[in-house]
C-alpha cells in the first residue's frame, strides 16, 4: 500500500491523495487563469478515480454555488450587487440542486446512475462542442461579410 493512498469512507473509495490534489490544483489554476468553469474535467477525473457519479455531480454543483457566492461578495464590495437577482439566483440554484439530487437518487434506485449520467454527460459536452463549432463558423461568416461590405464602401467612396 502506497503512503498516499487514502480511503474515503463516505464515498467508499480508495484513492491516491496526490492525484486528487493535482486534479484540484489544475482545475483551480485553469479556472483562475482562463476564467473557465472546469467542472467537466473534475467530473471526468473523479469518475476515472472510481468515485460513484453522485460525488462528482455534487462536487460540480457545490463548485458552481461557491463561485456564485464569491462573485456576489466581490460585487458587494464594489457596490454593484443586485439583491433581487441574487435572491432569485439562490432560490433557483437550490431548487435545481434538489431536483438534480432527486433525479440521481431515482436513477440509483431504478438502475446504474453512472451509465446514464455518462451518456447524458457525453451528449451535453457534444452539444457544447457543436455550438462552439457553429459559433466559430458563424463568426467567420460574419467577418467575411463585414470585409465584403467594407470593400464595397471603399469602392463606392472612390467612385
Amino acid at each position: 500500500m502506497n503512503f498516499f493512498d487514502v480511503y474515503l469512507p463516505l464515498a467508499g473509495v480508495h484513492s491516491n491523495l496526490l492525484v486528487l490534489v493535482w486534479v484540484g490544483f489544475c482545475v483551480e489554476v485553469m479556472g483562475v487563469v482562463f476564467g473557465l468553469s472546469i467542472g467537466f474535467i473534475t467530473n471526468a477525473a473523479l469518475n476515472i478515480s472510481r468515485f460513484h457519479m453522485t460525488f462528482p455531480i455534487g462536487t460540480g454543483i457545490s463548485n458552481i454555488f461557491g463561485k456564485f457566492l464569491s462573485a456576489m461578495r466581490k460585487l458587494h464590495k464594489m457596490g454593484r450587487e443586485d439583491w433581487k437577482l441574487a435572491s432569485i439566483a439562490v432560490v433557483v440554484s437550490l431548487l435545481s440542486f434538489e431536483f438534480a439530487s432527486r433525479v440521481v437518487i431515482t436513477l440509483e434506485t431504478a438502475r446504474d446512475v453512472g451509465e446514464v449520467v455518462r451518456w447524458v454527460y457525453v451528449a451535453i459536452l457534444g452539444g457544447f462542442g457543436g455550438f462552439m463549432f457553429y459559433d466559430c463558423f458563424a463568426l467567420q461568416k460574419r467577418q467575411t461579410a463585414r470585409e465584403a461590405i467594407g470593400a464595397v464602401k471603399e469602392n463606392f467612396e472612390k467612385a
